[in-house]
């Protein structure tokens, strides 16, 4: 009996020391296993590190690595070409640092994005550079995936698109200019006309419009010529672009030798100015028109609408167009070089 009880106790301590021996065999195999997976992923990241970086170096592009907050962590040496700023000053810096505050209210709503949201998102914007010379920048930015601690990052992609920017502005410009007079053209004009006239009756500022014609125009050209009348209706259009310099406003070739002038924010007495204005330049440029009598010099004949601010009801960009012509025509009735307004 003493010696069943022995065995028996002594059954149980071998058994559990078994046991413990296995679980301790399980632990370490398992601490083994996390150990090489450990490394192995430390491995696999240093890998993906040195990638990251080697295609950052080598990029003409400015990347950035930004922490959550949108502090960079790591900028490209492309920066110094980017940006005119070493890569090393940046760092520990924020992203809007340097831009204005249109633009860094722009980066920081698109970083509020990517952190709710998307995964991506691509900003354009113009920012001033050390020297004072103003770049346009295409910035694509990125969400990095999420780690352990629950703070993600960004990647952003830098580049100057300055010079694609100014080719466009040129194209654009090419677009909506008349090539005679260097005025806007009919297209140009008829878009901003409709864009101001658009929406209801209450209206937050005047709009006036003048309709420009150069008198007896036609008569100009069967004595002169045809490339003197190119000459004259450049003359015309230098003289309503010295009266016409607010950057709101827009002279157009309408057709012909008729000009059109938008004033934005401009009432009637202020239009009366202008067309006047224009009108007194053109007759002093001296052109001779031996066939405009009794002036004997190249003078125009100008139509005035204006839409007063406030309440009323709304009006299309036809009928503003119209109240201009029919004053217009007044003015040729009346005797030509002069300045009529609509009376409506």
């Amino acid at each position: 009996e003493t010696l069943a009880a022995w065995s028996a106790a002594a059954r149980i301590r071998w058994t559990s020391f078994g046991l413990i021996l296995t679980l301790a065999g399980i632990a370490a195999w398992r601490w083994a296993h996390q150990t090489r997976l450990r490394r192995a992923s430390e491995m696999a990241l240093a890998a993906r590190e040195a990638e990251f970086r080697l295609l950052a170096e080598s990029s003409s592009h400015m990347i950035q690595r930004l922490d959550a907050n949108g502090v960079q962590v790591y900028v490209s040496p492309a920066a110094a070409d980017v940006l005119g700023i070493a890569p090393a000053a940046l760092l520990g810096r924020s992203i809007v640092d340097g831009l204005d505050r249109e633009s860094a209210l722009k980066v920081g709503a698109v970083l509020h994005k990517l952190r709710f949201g998307t995964r991506g998102e691509t900003l354009v914007f113009k920012r001033e550079l050390p020297g004072g010379r103003e770049v346009w920048l295409e910035v694509a930015f990125s969400r990095m995936p999420t780690t352990a601690d629950g703070l993600g990052g960004f990647v952003a992609i830098t580049r100057d698109i300055t010079r694609q920017k100014q080719e466009q502005e040129q194209l654009d410009a090419l677009a909506n200019t008349d090539a005679l007079t260097g005025l806007a053209n009919r297209r140009a004009f008829d878009n901003r006309l409709r864009l101001l006239t658009e929406g209801t009756g209450d209206r937050a500022a005047p709009l006036s419009l003048l309709m420009i014609d150069a008198d007896k125009f036609k008569l100009y050209n069967d004595t002169y010529g045809h490339a003197e009348g190119d000459v004259c209706l450049k003359a015309i259009a230098g003289a309503v672009m010295q009266s016409v310099s607010r950057r709101e406003d827009c002279a157009a070739r309408f057709g012909g030798e008729e000009v059109a002038v938008l004033l934005p924010g401009t009432g009637f007495e202020g239009a009366m100015v202008v067309a006047q204005a224009i009108c007194a330049r053109v007759a002093n440029l001296g052109l001779q028109h031996s066939a405009n009598q009794p002036w004997g010099v190249v003078t125009v004949s100008i139509g005035v609408a204006t839409l007063p601010a406030g309440p009323g009801e709304a009006l299309s960009a036809e009928a503003l167009f119209h109240r201009a012509d029919k004053a217009l025509y007044r003015a040729k009735e009346g005797g030509r070089n002069r300045v009529v307004a609509d009376e409506t």
